[in-house]
């Protein structure tokens, strides 16, 4: 009885629904069937990579971060991030991961106690990892942050030479939450403004990118296209990377795992700052899925989906044994 009244407090702490969700309504943009073959045509460079490390491990309920899991689950997610090798702009990352530092706050406060624990594994921060694959911090000229939190940010002092891209929507949304202190688990824009090489993503008056509604050709050739993906915070970003060897969507939070998308399975509404466009956001990936079944989407916290795919340019680069 105990632990039943236990998860009832909790699912209602975090705002799980009593009913089941309404139907998703199909209002996002219909791909064009040309759309495949734009991304490639659309592409002036060649030589794009890419490499996938991880940093370390949110421990949560299944329930937490999909509709599909149960309560009494327990899942192990993964903290990643990703390294572009773009033969023109160098070693481009997107997000961060973990640190010791940033577990910190993250594992602060009883509700997120209850929901997660955050674990950093040591020596696999982005900056050690990169130097281990032979990729000094210093050659990283851009880092492209999905959201703020603090799971993404990593340390952003370890690469001086990188210049770092943020919807300006994220940025000024973190600022007022820090001014506030209602959320600890952001990076805080009034301390670090100064220190970045910082460019802010106005994203409203692009044009539109298959079903997104607009798209951010990042280097105006083709690799790295940038997309609002809003829903799990304000200003929620997306990478959709043009490789050599076909294409991926790098989706921050905008998906936690491979059931967000694929089933438009939700996770509680404590995973996102808006669920209605949370919903949306879904809904875009899987269009964008369905239209280029070539397309490895990387949802924030799961690595599964390189498995699932039949790809073999896309390598998890694993540590040096000891």
């Amino acid at each position: 009885m105990r632990r039943l009244a236990a998860a009832a407090l909790l699912a209602a702490a975090c705002g799980v629904p009593n009913r089941p969700l309404p139907p998703l309504e199909r209002t996002v943009r219909t791909v064009p069937n040309s759309f495949a073959a734009q991304t490639i045509t659309g592409r002036k460079t060649s030589g794009v990579t890419m490499r996938i490390y991880n940093t370390g491990h949110v421990y949560t309920k299944g329930a937490a971060v999909s509709s599909l899991k149960s309560w009494s689950s327990k899942v192990s997610l993964d903290e990643p991030f990703f390294a572009i090798k773009h033969p023109d702009q160098g070693v481009i990352l997107f997000d961060l991961g973990l640190t010791s530092e940033s577990v910190k706050p993250l594992n602060a406060g009883l509700l997120t106690g209850l929901l997660a624990k955050f674990v950093a594994v040591p020596k696999r921060d982005a900056a050690t990892q990169l130097k281990a694959d032979g990729v000094d911090p210093e050659q990283v000229k851009w880092i492209i942050l999905s959201h703020l939190h603090l799971d993404h940010t990593g340390d952003l002092s370890a690469f001086p030479k990188a210049t770092v891209v943020v919807s300006k929507r994220e940025w000024d949304d973190a600022r007022v939450l820090n001014r506030a202190k209602s959320d600890s688990k952001f990076l805080d824009p009034e301390i670090w403004e100064s220190k970045l090489r910082l460019r802010l993503l106005e994203l409203d008056g692009e044009a539109p990118y298959g079903a997104f509604d607009h798209g951010l050709d990042l280097f105006a050739d083709g690799t790295i296209v940038i997309a609002a993906m809003p829903g799990h915070t304000a200003g929620s970003i997306g990478a959709w990377v043009n490789l050599d060897g076909g294409p991926v969507l790098l989706a921050g939070d905008a998906a936690w795992v491979v059931d967000n998308y694929m089933d438009l399975a939700l996770p509680i509404d404590r995973g996102m700052s808006d669920p209605k466009a949370y919903r949306r956001s879904l809904e875009t990936i899987r269009a964008m899925q369905e239209a280029l079944p070539r397309l490895v989407v990387f949802p924030g916290h799961d690595l599964t989906s390189r498995k699932l795919s039949d790809r073999d340019d896309l390598p998890l680069v694993e540590p040096a044994a000891r």
